[in-house]
């Protein structure tokens, strides 16, 4: 069948800005294909090499057909007018069925599960028309790596071409920096291909954070690792040269100086302002470990009960003497409380208990109102409560059973 090939100019990824080769991977949505006509959408389909081709120019991970997943969904649910219209539509499925097969043998990965995404019901499926923050993407990096199956994979390339466009179009890499050493991180693994120019991305936010910094060190101890891991060297304006394993060292006092900070709170008294930052110091303590001189693991459940009992005591939660509380009732405490509480603490603390649980008991009460106080997050649609909860065992909480 014949089809367009991609202009000359298409071609000439090389003299490209990245913003404008993130513009032109930009891919149809859903309701974008479901405006084209069939004899469109089956052209459209058999341009997929050229999209590969384009994709190894500037980088990105090739073998994919998460696009060609999108068209099919789109042409399954057309009702062909004639003979030749049919015959286009079966050898289009007859061909993706071949290339996903092709494709799960090649990565051993199960084809269970890797129907074409059908979704727009699903809150989690991609979505090109929807603007991700750098939280959102985090969260469902971390909930598609493990690749269970073609369909998972399939999602997580998708998410990293969002996140590379969303990097592609920054003005400030610092603020971006965890999304890069996430991204970053996934290439080194060998996981998902991502460009060259990451590594410089992410070598330049630390050079900046060096000379001028603008976000909190907290941020910047996941970039140092995987910097360091990479084996970069970061040369920030008038300043010598930062090798890989003084990149490990500054986070590694980072990550020290976040113990003691969260230890603080069993000693020194603290306001609810404060809770935000102590939270951020309690899970990076906890999740990096490994670089802590002298850790405690039973001083840390310590530090977790007093900051999970004051956030839960300001949201008025542990004073209620049913062990079920209503939805509404927490909508109403969210609302009523102004401190600087985020979704993302909220899950650092479960994820926290979830570490010290492996070493130690934390109090299940405060673990079950921790949960409770989530659900209604998703309630409200909050993305990253939904993503979190996709990707753990929810207790045995009938109230989350119901509600999600």
């Amino acid at each position: 069948m014949a089809h367009r090939s991609l202009s000359s100019q298409e071609k000439q990824t090389s003299s490209q800005s990245s913003a404008e080769v993130a513009e032109r991977l930009e891919y149809l949505s859903a309701d974008q294909l479901r405006n084209l006509t069939t004899d469109r959408l089956v052209t459209l389909y058999f341009q997929f090499p050229e999209r590969v081709e384009a994709r190894i120019a500037v980088g990105r991970e090739h073998f994919t057909r998460f696009f060609e997943s999108r068209i099919i969904s789109e042409l399954s649910g057309r009702i062909p007018v004639d003979a030749r219209e049919q015959a286009a539509i079966d050898s289009c499925l007859s061909s993706h069925r071949s290339e996903l097969a092709n494709m799960a043998a090649v990565l051993d990965l199960p084809l269970s599960g890797s129907a074409p995404f059908t979704a727009s019901s699903d809150i989690l499926a991609p979505d090109p028309t929807r603007h991700y923050t750098s939280d959102e993407l985090i969260a469902l990096l971390h909930l598609y790596t493990p690749c269970r199956d073609l369909a998972e994979r399939e999602r997580l390339v998708e998410y990293v071409d969002y996140s590379l466009n969303l990097l592609a179009t920054s003005s400030d890499p610092q603020t971006l920096a965890n999304l890069a050493a996430e991204l970053a991180e996934l290439d080194r693994r060998t996981i998902v291909r991502c460009p060259r120019w990451l590594r410089t991305y992410l070598t330049d936010a630390i050079s900046r954070w060096f000379t001028s910094p603008a976000v909190p060190d907290t941020d910047m101890v996941l970039p140092l690792l995987t910097a360091s891991l990479l084996n970069l060297t970061v040369t920030p304006p008038h300043h010598r040269p930062i090798s890989p394993l003084s990149l490990e060292r500054r986070a590694q006092r980072i990550i020290n100086r976040c113990y003691r900070t969260a230890l603080s709170v069993l000693s020194t008294p603290f306001t609810s302002s404060q809770i935000p930052s102590l939270i951020t110091s309690l899970y990076i303590a906890t999740t990096c470990s490994s670089y802590v001189t002298r850790f405690s693991v039973r001083r840390l459940a310590s530090a977790w009960n007093v900051l999970t009992t004051y956030f839960l005591t300001s949201l008025n939660l542990t004073n209620h003497s049913s062990s079920v509380l209503s939805l509404n009732f927490i909508c109403e405490a969210q609302l009523a409380f102004k401190s600087p509480f985020y979704t993302t603490k909220l899950i650092s603390l479960l994820m926290v208990a979830d570490e010290l649980n492996e070493f130690v008991s934390v109090p299940q009460a405060l673990y079950h109102h921790l949960f409770i106080h989530l659900t209604a997050c998703v309630t409200e649609r909050d993305f990253i409560a939904v993503v979190y909860l996709r990707s753990i065992t929810v207790p045995d909480f009938h109230i989350i059973a119901s509600a999600v």
